[in-house]
């Protein structure tokens, strides 16, 4: 095993120089005092809590910033706005933008410090352990010898070895420029059950958080917990177990990160836990929904209005005929050769039906794009061997021609059905709030989760400034009474159970 990672994989994102102190209750709460004399309601419930076990004002919005990347002025100016509007709690993670976000985070807060704009201790910064991609995924899998990591996909490795973790917080703390990470996490540790049975698996868990204790400790951070997409679902193979989990834990084992949205509610069946946590929500407009057909994707949040001409319905159909009279011929060209269309050559009609599916979101287009253009391959070079063998004038370009138009006009027609969709559940919801509510859903849906009790932080990935300011908005309007949540909560599964 490699004593540690070497400097030269990440050095191009390590900061010039280390940012001393931390995350204080004074710290934190001078932030919100300062603040007050750009937002009237910063020091409300309505915009900022207190963490009761250590004593941190901490916002009800926090920025989480997945997909953040450095070169990206937007995202920078995203950090930028958020810190100095109300948003003190920062999470980030070694996979984030392969290390950039990390940097980017770290830039950032170095600049509004050296400004003058922000102290240290007004900020929390939120960071995790356990998962690998990118250049250190690369790296780890070319050695023989090396930490006891898991490959879960060619892109994603797992590891949880405490050196290993040792390793990993040193690397964000160059990146990041901090002598100390005020929150760590266990990244997704439900990746490693199917890897190990249900005794084990909790060992592990539990060596972890002895040597995540001995990291705070040592000063390097404050508090720490595990994220996690399966804390509250139903009990299965991947759920984990929280209870159990807090029966052995440390004193250190602060903070929860679950996913939360309008869609996705099951942190409503939180049990009451035998310690009290900084409960931090997560995705709050892009819920995954479980279907028959598997995962989907679905936005809530404000898309792109597209709405489809006359002409284009026209050309469609043409296309569609065109197909259609494709497909006969092909078949009668070749009928000498046996030529049929089946599964493992299907026609090009058979290929564009699923795309006529409500379920085909603006998301899982792409992927089944890619499926169908391997199926169409097939279907492709079978008919060019057949021209050849019969020396026709092939039909088999035509036939792709038409079929790509076809696919360019499907692909507007199918973000113009989500945005149907969800205009449609945001009107519904407007008017369960009543006229005050001027908020789109992804407003909306804020609000809701601010409603609840379950949690104290919701994480947003907004990554420019006009998202943040939206936000920000949200978080001082006044939550729905209960019996509105519930109306609410509803609603939404009457659209979840149409689509």
């Amino acid at each position: 095993m490699p004593k540690e990672i070497p400097d030269d994989i990440y050095k191009h994102y390590y900061q010039p120089v280390r940012t001393e102190g931390q995350a204080s209750g004074n710290g934190t709460a001078s932030y919100f005092y300062s603040l007050q004399k750009h937002r009237k309601n910063v020091s409300s419930r309505r915009f900022c809590t207190e963490v009761t076990e250590f004593k941190w004002t901490v916002s009800r919005a926090g920025l989480g910033t997945y997909r953040f990347f450095p070169d990206h002025t937007e995202h920078r100016g995203a950090l930028i706005e958020s810190l100095l509007s109300g948003i003190n709690v920062i999470d980030t993670a070694p996979n984030f933008a392969d290390g950039g976000a990390e940097y980017l985070t770290g830039d950032v807060l170095r600049e509004l410090i050296n400004l003058k704009e922000i102290q240290r201790e007004n900020v929390v910064l939120i960071s995790k352990c356990g998962m690998i991609q990118g250049r250190l995924l690369k790296y780890l899998k070319e050695l023989t010898d090396t930490y006891d990591f898991r490959l879960i996909s060619p892109n994603l490795g797992y590891c949880l070895n405490p050196d290993f973790i040792d390793d990993q917080l040193s690397l964000s703390m160059k990146r990041l420029g901090v002598s100390v990470i005020d929150v760590y996490l266990i990244q997704n540790p439900e990746y490693l059950l199917s890897y190990y049975d249900t005794e084990t698996f909790y060992n592990l868990i539990r060596t972890v958080l002895e040597k995540l204790e001995t990291l705070r400790e040592e000063g390097r951070i404050q508090v720490y917990g595990i994220a996690s997409n399966n804390f509250f679902g139903r009990q299965s193979s991947d759920c984990i177990d929280l209870e159990k989990i807090l029966s052995f834990a440390p004193p250190g084992f602060q903070v929860i990160e679950f996913p939360a949205n309008l869609a996705e509610t099951d942190f409503l069946n939180m049990p009451a836990l035998s310690r009290t946590l900084w409960k931090i929500s997560q995705r709050p407009f892009n819920a995954i929904v479980k279907r028959d057909s598997g995962q989907e994707l679905i936005r809530l949040a404000a898309m792109t209005p597209y709405i489809p001409s006359e002409e284009t319905f026209r050309h469609l159909n043409e296309k569609k005929e065109s197909l259609r009279s494709l497909d006969q011929q092909i078949v009668q060209r070749h009928k000498e050769s046996y030529f049929r269309f089946e599964h493992s050559f299907p026609s090009l009609l058979d290929l564009l039906n699923p795309f006529f599916s409500p379920d085909v979101s603006p998301e899982s287009y792409p992927l089944l794009i890619q499926e169908t253009m391997q199926r169409m391959a097939n279907t492709f070079y079978r008919i060019q061997l057949l021209n050849e063998i019969s020396n026709e004038d092939p039909l088999s370009r035509h036939w792709y021609s038409v079929m790509n138009q076809i696919l360019r006009h499907l692909d507007l027609l199918i973000r113009a059905r989500a945005f149907e969709k969800i205009i449609s559940l945001e009107k519904n919801l407007k008017n369960i709030y009543g006229p005050d509510i001027s908020h789109g859903i992804a407003g909306i849906g804020l609000l809701w989760l601010k409603s609840n009790p379950q949690i104290d932080t919701v994480l947003c990935g907004a990554r420019n400034i006009f998202y943040i300011q939206d936000i920000l908005n949200a978080f001082e309007k006044p939550v729905p009474d209960p019996e509105k949540q519930k109306l609410i909560a509803g609603k939404v599964r009457e659209f979840l159970l149409r689509e």
